[in-house]
């Protein structure tokens, strides 16, 4: 039987709770002090539903005009009560607050005027007040509070002490009856009760302090942990990187010394090429000429890079485009790859050659690396090369049916130190992000790139430059 009325009891418990008593506002304390205030006021309208109910039975029941004016006051302290609750649950739960604690400051006071300062139940509805205020409000609103009703307090004391003011102290040589024992015992218990919920809510707040503090402590020493852990990756790294720059260093060293010391038997050769009489040699002597003229040229540009002096000129893209095949070709059909050119009209460039060339090497170059270790049919194993010149831009196109890229790997591919090649094929990661430099900064021009397991495609915009 108790457990079913318990069970009955809890839905209807629930929706008192959720429309009367859970607060509404934003921050902590406000709804701490919310919540107590609408417990408040939700339990002096339950006392005023039964009082109202018992003045409405002693008026209808009783038929006396005392009892009719007792109904009517009940009825209109009721309505006070519930529309302090009503201003509370639409958000003005601070002006409620502090009229309720002026109504009982009023009530205090005119306890005090009427049966003088000594009445015990106006000193302790003075208590109350100030307790009120200070779990409802705040400690400085309690204080001042506080302050007005002792300097009433004691201004009500000098006029009655004075004789200024005449209290009815009848009550004094009164009859003790122990039914005023049940006012004082009331409102010491509502002091109690408030003063519980209120040092309750601060447990709670102070509960939830503690472990949001625990939790932070243990995140901060957690982010310790995982910023020595990265610094410890990026020192790593670093040493890498620098290492890798140091090796760079040497090789650009090595390769001065050794474009010097190509250079002179180049030269030489190719004076005594020129001794020769053209007309009583064949034209193995007059291409042999030629390429040792494109070798000098080419080692004097790659010792100028070496040595960071660009040479910009105007040149035909055909024509280094061509002078470029005669070299990766070779590459190419070891692999058994098939390279396709195709070349729109007789486009011009200004800018510098050997980095047009350099960046153009190394896409073709990847193509057919693209191809290792992939079964593919001959037929397929083939790079496009497109080149079309459309207005003042130069647009190429390099095209394989290789192993792709990941998709994981698209946005990583044009950053230094980076390579998607194995390991084994002692790749520096430098190739492509060195063509992304040259596109941009020498050609201001762009770059993109589209990949999947079909194949990758490269697409460049060259300016000329000014």
């Amino acid at each position: 039987m108790i457990m079913n009325t318990s069970l009955t009891l809890r839905p209807l418990i629930q929706i008192c709770n959720r429309r009367f008593i859970t607060p509404r506002s934003n921050t902590i304390d406000d709804r701490r002090q919310e919540y107590i205030l609408n417990i408040l006021l939700f339990s002096l309208s339950l006392f005023a539903i039964l009082a109202l109910l018992i003045s409405g039975y002693n008026y209808f029941f009783t038929n006396l005009v005392l009892n009719a004016t007792s109904l009517v006051s009940t009825a209109l302290v009721c309505a006070f009560i519930f529309g302090l609750l009503f201003a509370s649950r639409k958000g003005h739960f601070k002006f409620a607050a502090v009229i309720f604690i002026g109504i009982l400051s009023f009530a205090a006071l005119q306890l005090s005027l009427r049966w003088s300062f000594e009445l015990q139940q106006a000193l302790l509805t003075f208590a109350l007040v100030i307790v009120i205020a200070g779990v409802t409000l705040n400690a400085r609103i309690a204080l001042i509070f506080g302050s007005v009703l002792a300097g009433s307090f004691l201004l009500i004391g000098f006029l009655q002490s004075n004789m200024t003011l005449t209290p009815d102290t009848s009550w004094q040589n009164s009859r003790l009856n122990f039914s005023d024992t049940l006012g004082y015992a009331v409102t010491m218990l509502v002091i109690a009760v408030v003063s519980w919920l209120a040092n309750r809510e601060i447990d709670r707040s102070l509960k939830r302090a503690r472990l949001s503090e625990a939790a932070l402590a243990k995140e901060r020493d957690n982010l310790e942990i995982k910023v020595l852990q990265r610094t410890h990756e990026l020192e790593e790294a670093q040493l890498v990187r620098t290492m890798e720059l140091r090796r760079f260093a040497e090789f650009g060293r090595l390769s001065a010394n050794l474009l010097h010391e190509v250079a002179n038997p180049l030269t030489a050769a190719s004076l005594n090429l020129e001794q020769l009489d053209s007309e009583e040699h064949s034209n193995l002597v007059i291409q042999a000429r030629k390429n040792l003229r494109h070798m000098e040229r080419y080692i004097d540009a790659a010792r100028k890079q070496l040595k960071g002096e660009g040479e910009v000129t105007k040149f035909m893209v055909r024509k280094e485009v061509a002078q470029l095949m005669r070299i990766v070709i070779p590459r190419a059909e070891r692999s058994h790859v098939k390279i396709s050119v195709i070349i729109q009209g007789q486009p011009k460039l200004h800018g510098d050659p050997v980095k047009f060339n350099q960046l153009l090497a190394n896409l073709v170059l990847n193509a057919v690396e693209s191809y290792d270790g992939l079964a593919r049919p001959k037929s397929m194993r083939q790079i496009d090369v497109a080149i079309e010149q459309i207005e003042s831009a130069l647009h190429c196109t390099i095209h394989d049916n290789g192993k792709g890229i990941e998709p994981g790997e698209l946005s990583k591919i044009f950053e230094p130190f980076y390579s998607t090649k194995s390991e084994n094929n002692r790749s520096m990661g430098i190739g492509l992000a060195m063509v992304k430099q040259f596109v941009e900064q020498d050609y201001n021009g762009n770059i993109s790139v589209m990949s999947d397991q079909t194949g990758t495609e490269f697409r460049l915009v060259l300016h000329s430059v000014k």
